[in-house]
């Protein structure tokens, strides 16, 4: 095979967890035997596939929803503004997307690194080299499928048609294809889960490992992407069809239901073990087992206010803390609620989005000292009277200005992200704490039936899916209708999975984004603590300007990789 050169590589590699996994210079020599009929090697490559996802993935505002991750592709829409590029979204909302500055959001190059990566070890199986037991081989070939379904499906909906890659290729053997059609990529993908089903166990044996169950949950993804009108836009009933059974069979599995706990904020932080039974896929890291320490199990620290040690990234903006229900179900209205547009909110609210006046940790340190200002967040002024009778304004310790000199972490829009985002530990980094990283979750699935019995005209079954998410953080039942329509299906979608990763591609899914690619706004809160009761005022103002460009839905491919293949095709108006 000519790819064994590589082999030696790989075991380097792996133990050193390089990024380097594609450098095919021959280091030394090993022959296929001497890796291939090694159960220990094998494995470690299978492995390693899990953890490319992991790593390569996980911080692309276009690719993989690692857990604390979510926020930044929300920063790419209508959900967040972050003031620092790291998760790339910063780079479409100001316009400056384009083929040759992708280096932060074109994840195209790092997933043909896992999809080579998964293409050698298909060839080395072809060529019947093992010397394993059967049932091993089944499984790791049903991973293999799994991981390379996945990420093929994470391109197509940031790149629509890609190209397909079967084999392995070496820099004298380059890919030179076209890109095939988004319908024949989707062909593919479900061709690959349905080999992944052949070997996949219902439960894992290990925390982490894709089951049956999630292979279904992504055939149910796939085929709802492929139904919706940007890949269906003569609305073909029969995808809507196919779409609506691959949801409702991941919803007949026995091993999900959805999970209510007394703490609605514990389906995110409570574990399998724990009884959360709507897991589908998750992993728990511990800030203190080395895996990916810092990016994974800081979301605290990340997305947390500056008074408890956090950065403030990705921040929420206006027009998602808008969309959030009144306890009563009713929309908010600021006409009508305008006055104290913190009080009264749905559950949701306070569980996804920190504020001024919030209540915060009592158990993490905060600087300055919680005895002296207590736990709540601080994003406004603060107007008062000092003990020599001076009338003196303070900036909050949460907002730009306070005291605090970390200069740059704090919120742009008067808002800090609460989702993910532990109150309940003694430490800011979590140190002991597990972290649930989510990548699929029941859920979805419901608001994912829900929408396909809409769109095939069966809207008053579509409640019956709607109803128990909502039920379960106290809204009315009467506040719901008794026929659903695209527009609530949009707005639980919203609420239910905002900073999952989800929104970035809805809104792309469904062609709304010339309808949700809005100037991003922020609030400035003044309170006056003069005055007996205390008052605050609100100030809404523009953070960043925004401008819908119908280019935006799709992402551009890396120039670079159009250089290298010159059949690849850009996408429109790039």
């Amino acid at each position: 095979m000519k790819n064994t050169t590589f082999l030696l590589l790989f075991i380097m590699t792996f133990m050193s967890c390089s990024k380097d996994m594609l450098d095919l210079t021959p280091r030394d020599s090993l022959s296929d035997v001497d890796f291939w009929e090694n159960e220990t090697t094998i494995q470690g490559y299978v492995d390693y596939a899990y953890h490319m996802v992991n790593e390569y993935t996980a911080t692309r505002v276009t690719d993989g929803r690692m857990m604390s991750w979510g926020h930044y592709r929300g920063e790419a829409g209508d959900e967040a503004f972050a003031h620092i590029p790291w998760g790339g979204g910063l780079e479409i909302t100001d316009g400056k997307i384009n083929p040759s500055s992708v280096s932060s959001i074109g994840s195209w190059y790092d997933n043909y690194k896992i999809i080579q990566h998964i293409n050698i070890f298909f060839e080395n199986y072809e060529n019947g080299k093992f010397d394993v037991a059967e049932d091993k081989i089944k499984l790791w070939l049903a991973e293999m499928h799994f991981i390379r379904a996945y990420i093929y499906n994470q391109m197509i909906k940031a790149y629509g048609g890609v190209v397909i890659s079967t084999k392995p290729f070496t820099s004298d053997d380059p890919v030179d294809q076209k890109r095939a059609s988004y319908d024949e990529c989707v062909d593919f993908i479900l061709d690959d889960i349905a080999e992944s089903l052949k070997g996949l166990p219902v439960e894992p044996a290990t925390a982490g490992r894709i089951t049956s169950g999630v292979a279904l949950g992504l055939r149910a993804q796939v085929l709802l992407h492929a139904a919706s009108p940007l890949h269906n836009p003569t609305n073909d009933q029969s995808k809507w069809e196919a779409a609506a059974a691959a949801n409702k069979a991941v919803l007949d599995l026995p091993q999900y239901q959805l999970y209510n706990p007394a703490d609605y904020r514990n389906v995110f932080f409570d574990t399998k073990s724990q009884g959360n039974t709507e897991l589908m896929l998750s992993k728990n890291a511990r800030a203190n087992s080395g895996e990916l320490i810092f990016w994974f199990n800081f979301p605290t620290t990340l997305f947390g206010p500056p008074s408890f040690g956090g950065w403030g990234l990705a921040t929420p903006i206006q027009a998602l803390v808008d969309d959030f229900q009144m306890a009563d179900g009713t929309p908010y209205n600021r006409a009508i609620h305008g006055d104290a547009p913190f009080e009264n909110r749905e559950l949701r609210f306070y569980a996804n989005i920190l504020y001024d006046g919030a209540e915060f940790s009592q158990t993490m340190p905060r600087v300055p000292d919680a005895s002296e200002v207590g736990y709540k967040i601080e994003t406004g002024t603060y107007k008062y009277i000092d003990d020599s009778g001076a009338v003196i304004t303070r900036n909050g310790y949460d907002r730009q200005g306070g005291v605090l000199q970390e200069v740059n972490n704090y919120t742009r829009t008067g808002y800090y992200c609460h989702k993910y985002v532990r109150d309940d530990t003694t430490t800011k980094f979590n140190v002991g704490e597990p972290v649930q990283m989510i990548m699929m979750r029941l859920t979805e699935f419901y608001l994912n039936y829900a929408e396909c019995l809409v769109m095939l005209g069966r809207g008053a079954e579509a409640r019956d899916y709607i109803l128990p998410i909502r039920q379960r953080v106290g809204l009315p039942d009467a506040s719901l209708p008794t026929v659903i329509t695209m527009d609530e299906v949009m707005h639980e979608r919203r609420i239910e999975l905002c900073y999952e990763g989800f929104r970035f591609f809805d809104v792309r899914r469904w062609k709304i984004l010339d309808q949700t690619f809005k100037d991003a706004y922020g609030v400035d809160v003044a309170n006056d603590l003069t005055v007996d009761p205390p008052t605050a005022t609100y100030d809404y103002f523009k953070v960043q300007t925004r401008t819908y460009d119908e280019k935006l839905y799709y992402m551009p491919i890396p120039q670079s990789e159009i250089n290298k293949n010159p059949l690849l095709e850009q996408n429109p108006g790039y």
